[in-house]
Order: structure tokens, then sequence, then C-alpha cells
């Protein structure tokens, strides 16, 4: 990495930067071994690098994976989709989804179903309409005992796109 951009980083001199590698400091060792002159420009730029940041949140994603499909694992979709069918209607929203939950017995099609109000979640959040999916959520989280909230979305979403693809919900076709 050029010495000025190291400068700038510590906000020293481009003299004490040559002083540093000489005194054989970490940080220098450290900034010239994971960082390249796109990475610094982008970090003075924007107080981040991308890279970085993509890599954080995809291990949280698959932590939160890990997290989503063991509770999965523990519950039948019949189950889960009542719980979430009440949900929707102890908070008048009395829908032709809230009518196929109570039929529903595979979990591709509760998850689907979820993904849906999950959608719907990121909206009114994003948007600060109401809250009336934000109360729904809260109340299927409670009878269920799980975390859902509208960051899920796209794990749920990587969930059915494997089932589609592999014809597998992981262990989740096995009925309980």
């Amino acid at each position: 990495m050029h010495k000025e951009l190291i400068g700038k980083l510590l906000g020293v001199t481009v003299k004490s930067v040559y002083n540093y590698e000489k005194e054989k400091r970490k940080i220098i060792h450290l900034l010239n071994k994971y960082l390249d002159d796109d990475d610094a420009n982008e970090f003075l730029a924007t107080d981040k690098i991308l890279k970085f940041e993509n890599m954080k949140k995809n291990a949280f994603d698959q932590t939160r994976k890990s997290e989503i499909l063991q509770f999965l694992t523990k519950y039948k979709a019949e189950d889960l989709a009542l719980s979430l069918a009440n949900s929707l209607e102890s908070h008048g929203v009395v829908s032709g989804m809230s009518k196929r939950l109570h039929k529903t017995s595979y979990k591709e099609d509760f998850l689907r179903d979820l993904e849906r109000i999950l959608d719907d979640l990121a909206h009114e959040i994003l948007t600060g309409e109401n809250t009336e999916f934000q109360s729904v959520i809260k109340s299927f989280n409670e009878k269920i005992g799980f975390d859902f909230s509208d960051l899920d979305k796209p794990i749920v979403y990587h969930i059915i796109t494997r089932y589609r693809v592999y014809n597998t919900l992981y262990d989740l076709d096995v009925k309980i």
C-alpha cells in the first residue's frame, strides 16, 4: 500500500510512516498485509470496506440460517402455519393467506407465506405507515418461542430456493 494512504489512515505524515516501518510497527505490517490501495481509499471515502462488510453479513446469515433450520425441524408445518394464521387473525388480518395457512401441511408452503409476511413487515418498517405486521410477527414469535424478523426474509427465501433446486428443505421434509 502507498505510504500516503497509510499516513491518511493513521493521521500521520509520510515521514512518520517511514519511521514506523523502520521500527517494524505491527500496524504497518497489518495494513500492508490485509489492505490494498483500493481498500484504503474505499475506507477513507465511506468509513467501511464492502468486502469485509459482506463477509461479516454472510457469516451472520449462515449462523442465522442454522438457527432457523434447527427451529423448523422441531415443529410440524401444520402447527407453525396454524400459529401464524391465528396471529394474523388476532390482529384483524383475515385474508386468503390466513385461510390457506389453516390448510397448510408442508413446510415449503408455510415458508412461502412466512416470506410474504416478512416482506410486508420490511415494507411496513421502511415506510412507517402502520404497525400491523409488526404486531402479527410479535404475536407469532411469542406463540412459537422464536424471533423471526424482517431481516430473515433473505434466509427464508434461500431455504425455499434450495427446495426448488434440490427438492429438499434440508431435513425439513421429514414429518415429525
